[in-house]
């Protein structure tokens, strides 16, 4: 089968979620199962064409889009060991980044993303790639399906939509129909129309052959009220086609063993190296040294979202009197961001914070801490809570979408669990968690027996990448 898939992100190229590092990972896993695969992403301004030795392609589309015919160039790559095509627009890419600034789409994101889905499917036919599959992910492409039907002669090919987060919906002005190429017929409830507006993700949703998301929990829980974002109407109407597939790792990604960025390497029968690792990184962040005092770490976006204003509110608590030091790393939100600077200052010797996308530094608090911290208001899957079992620190999460699909609480199964979760979205739910993780901390010896249970949990694409082509050839029926 070969499968053309068709992102705004891609690791290492451009990351802004999970969203890069999950297109990084599942080509690959469908490769090693014996699939074609192809990659399509924008060619963004911070891309070193050097770097990951680009070569120019021969190939030139013409894409009508804003009221003139548009061209892009490609260039070609092995990236992650997959041929990748990167669509070239001095107009849309070059000089930009992904999204914008601290997240906040360009003002004609719109446009940007609308040309690169209608290049992916020209340059396609002018590379004669012939795919069995597109896989679109998220708003940005999502009208790869309608742009198929509306503009001749493209072949129809079957289309998957996996949607990484529900809340983020390409919404635009209904008035940007035409500019953007799409026939007014479309402009109804039962198309692209959203409240008023058009609805890049509701058009995906309403035509893909079909429909993905990043775990079993989530897939329930966006056909509610509470976490359809307006769209749950939509999701039901197609739940039929729609299934939850929990993202993944790769191993050889995220191994102690062997990770470049630590300070010593470490597995789940060798742990020193594992404390040696806390005690440098205590020494690295300006924390008070201390190998028995719990450190937390908390690593990702800084929004809402993933829950940093519930940990804000619950750290004093847990960090009064010396009894645990959090390492936090993240951008997005500025408030939050100057939030936990304030509680740096306060806990000086307990906290450190840390600003944007530092890999080698993430890797290094991931295998240095004890505890993981998720407590996210929802969460579509997550990766931080298996990367961090995969270094042996337990996480502590709130149990809702992937996190609930991946953390059994030891409390709950001290025998086959693997972290520690809670149900109520507040400050105080989250504490009671920590508290109760850090009763059994004081206990060495069933501690490193949970950390050494955590470092053999399987969560590799191998299972994940056969359930998608299980629903390719759903698609292709």
């Amino acid at each position: 089968m070969k499968i053309v898939f068709v992102t705004s992100e891609l690791a290492p190229l451009a990351k802004v979620g999970g969203l890069a590092d999950v297109l990084s990972s599942l080509p690959r896993a469908l490769q090693r199962l014996g699939h074609e695969v192809v990659v399509m992403v924008p060619r963004y301004g911070a891309i070193d064409g050097d770097r990951y030795r680009l070569r120019p392609s021969p190939v030139t589309v013409a894409v009508p889009m804003d009221g003139a015919l548009r061209r892009a160039t490609l260039a070609k790559a092995r990236v992650n060991g997959v041929t990748t095509y990167l669509v070239e627009s001095a107009e849309y890419f070059d000089g930009r980044g992904v999204y914008g600034d601290n997240g906040t789409d360009y003002a004609d994101s719109a446009f940007r993303f609308a040309f690169f889905t209608r290049a992916v499917l020209a340059a396609s036919k002018a590379l004669e790639l012939d795919p069995d599959i597109y896989h679109v992910n998220d708003w940005q492409t999502a009208l790869l399906p309608i742009y198929q039907s509306t503009v001749p002669p493209v072949p129809i090919v079957p289309t998957v939509l996996t949607v990484h987060n529900l809340a983020y919906q390409g919404v635009f002005p209904s008035e940007w129909l035409s500019r953007l190429d799409l026939p007014r017929e479309l402009f109804h409830i039962d198309g692209l129309e959203f409240y008023g507006q058009l609805s890049f993700l509701k058009g995906g949703l309403l035509t893909a052959d079909r429909l993905t998301t990043v775990s079993p929990s989530y897939a329930r829980e966006i056909q509610t009220e509470a976490l359809g974002a307006g769209l749950e109407g939509v999701v039901r109407s197609r739940a039929s086609r729609l299934s939850g597939i929990l993202n993944g790792i790769d191993p050889g990604d995220w191994h102690p063993g062997k990770d470049e960025a630590l300070v010593a390497p470490f597995s789940s029968t060798r742990l020193a190296g594992k404390l040696l690792g806390k005690q440098a990184l205590q020494q690295e962040l300006g924390l008070r040294a201390s190998a028995r005092t719990p450190l937390l770490a908390a690593i990702g976006r800084l929004d809402p979202q993933k829950g940093f204003d519930v940990l804000l509110e619950a750290a004093p608590a847990l960090l009064s009197s010396g009894r645990a030091q959090l390492a936090g790393l993240g951008s997005g939100n500025e408030e939050l961001l100057d939030a936990f600077r304030r509680l740096a200052v306060r806990f000086p010797h307990a906290v450190s914070v840390n600003h944007g996308f530092q890999d080698a530094l993430g890797r290094r608090i991931y295998a240095g801490a004890d505890l993981f911290l998720m407590p996210s208001r929802y969460e579509p899957c997550g990766l931080g809570q298996m990367i961090a079992l995969r270094y042996g620190t337990l996480p502590v999460v709130r149990a809702t979408g992937g996190l609930a699909d991946t953390i059994r609480d030891l409390d709950v199964d001290p025998d086959g669990g693997n972290g520690f979760s809670f149900d109520e979205y507040s400050a105080a739910a989250l504490t009671a968690a920590v508290r109760r993780a850090l009763r059994h901390y004081v206990d060495e010896k069933k501690w490193a027996l949970w950390v050494r249970r955590a470092m053999r949990q399987d969560f590799s694409w191998k299972r994940s990448a056969a359930d998608y082509v299980h629903v390719y050839e759903q698609a292709l029926m």
